[in-house]
């Protein structure tokens, strides 16, 4: 049983700080969750934040992340950049042009002399060429 006097040994060299990572890692570890559901249901899901605390740092991306004097001096500046520019804001609309809308245009199928309004897209360069679907379908001249 030397197992357990080398962790024992193990144990007694750890600092307090190190002691209580520790107990908080075990901890962890103890308290998985035990109602786990089959299958590929949408079960219910636990929310992770408390909606009765708002959000005190409006760049929620850095929230953890230790920064430099130089560095949130730095992100501050360009904060003051941004709401000078007006970039702060959220775009309205999207990031796709419109196209243009074109009218349509008339124009006689040569096979049964019917008048179609069709886009500017189909007209073939001779205009007096152009047949309609049904006769081209039916595969006579």
């Amino acid at each position: 049983m030397g197992n357990k006097e080398d962790l024992q040994e193990m144990l007694d060299k750890l600092s307090e700080d190190e002691l209580s990572a520790l107990g908080e890692l075990i901890s962890k570890a103890s308290n998985k969750p035990r109602n786990r559901r089959r299958g590929r249901g949408k079960g219910k899901r636990k929310r992770k934040n408390n909606p009765q605390s708002p959000a005190t740092n409006n760049n929620s991306f850095l929230d953890g992340v230790a920064l430099s004097p130089d560095e949130q001096k730095e992100l501050n500046e360009a904060s003051k950049f941004d709401k000078k520019r007006g970039l702060d804001k959220p775009k309205i609309g999207g990031t796709i042009l419109e196209s243009p809308k074109f009218q349509k245009v008339s124009i006689k199928c040569m096979g049964c002399g019917k008048e179609f309004k069709i886009s500017p897209a189909l007209v073939p360069p001779e205009r007096d060429r152009y047949k309609c679907n049904s006769c081209i379908c039916r595969g006579k001249d």
